[in-house]
């Protein structure tokens, strides 16, 4: 599971291109999955000129458990979107390294397993191939929390952009990738489409021109309530009628302009959230085997013009 031999299966593929359709250039565009698997081909195989990664990891290992805590629903979420028995979808070895997790058991092997699958561990060969990446994820991000993503970007010292939209997991690319809303514009699959027809094709359509990071501001869209159809009675739900304004900055150093550390308490137990303390005293962070600094800390970005109500 996007391992040494998926990134070969990647490379496969383009041997196979490339003997049977002979393109003078190959980009790689994915989504979630699809997208870590694009990077990590990308670092290992110098043929991909452009990546464009769609709700997607840095590192994997830090997806799964940070800060002491393991990000059960989201692994828990990804084998319920695959469908079908553990065994049927992994080899033995990945089945254990699973089962460790789930058990809280060993955790220091799941980490190292991470890594292995962690584009972000494999940075200097993406900057020695010069390959232009482009990252499009969302601030409520539930599967691959973007603050992974962002130590990511920042260690990429290529041609690069990071743009963040209101919502979660594939939801602003989504439709566009799918087809359910034909004949609609969708901002975030047009700008895909522009970096690659810019770094594969060499088109000059502004891409040139963007900055580093470009969000959207939360709360500045407008909404209008949906209506039963039947009835003419407000649903409760709202739609979204004016998009949100988008900002955008140099580098992601000019969108975090302050820290703020929460204290995460542990009364969160039987399913319910704990609760998040400003103000929170932190510790010394201690290290684990494998020799990652780790700390019980959450420390939040604060964008101060991004988080505006």
């Amino acid at each position: 599971m996007a391992g040494p031999h998926d990134w070969a299966d990647g490379s496969a593929v383009i041997d196979f291109a490339t003997e049977h359709l002979a393109p003078s250039v190959i980009g790689f565009l994915g989504e979630s999955y699809g997208s870590g698997i694009s990077q990590l081909v990308a670092a290992h195989d110098d043929r991909v000129a452009a990546v464009v990664a769609l709700s997607t990891w840095g590192n994997l290992a830090t997806s799964l458990y940070d800060h002491d805590t393991r990000h059960l629903a989201a692994v828990k979420a990804l084998l319920a979107l695959t469908g079908g028995p553990v065994e049927s979808k992994f080899d033995e070895a990945n089945q254990k390294v699973l089962a460790d997790f789930l058990a809280d058991r060993n955790l220091d092997r799941v980490v190292e397993w991470g890594r292995l699958r962690a584009p972000e561990s494999y940075l200097h060969l993406t900057n020695d191939n010069e390959t232009p990446t482009f990252f499009s994820n969302t601030w409520h991000e539930g599967l691959f929390a973007v603050n992974q993503l962002l130590e990511t970007f920042d260690g990429l010292d290529v041609p690069k952009r990071l743009n963040l939209w209101i919502g979660d997991h594939a939801a602003p690319e989504g439709p566009a990738l799918i087809g359910t809303e034909p004949g609609r514009d969708n901002l975030p699959m047009a700008e895909a489409y522009a970096w690659l027809d810019h770094h594969l094709k060499g088109e000059r359509n502004g891409v040139e021109e963007w900055e580093q990071v470009c969000g959207e501001v939360m709360f500045t869209y407008v909404t209008e309530p949906v209506l039963d159809p039947g009835t003419g009675e407000p649903t409760g739900e709202n739609r979204i009628v004016e998009e949100a304004f988008r900002e955008s900055r140099a580098d992601w150093s000019r969108v975090t302009t302050g820290v703020e550390v929460l204290g995460l308490t542990g009364d969160g137990a039987g399913g319910t959230d704990g609760r998040l303390l400003p103000g929170a005293r932190p510790r010394t962070p201690r290290r684990s085997p494998a020799g990652a600094a780790r700390s019980s800390r959450a420390s939040t970005p604060r964008p101060p013009s991004w988080t505006r109500s």
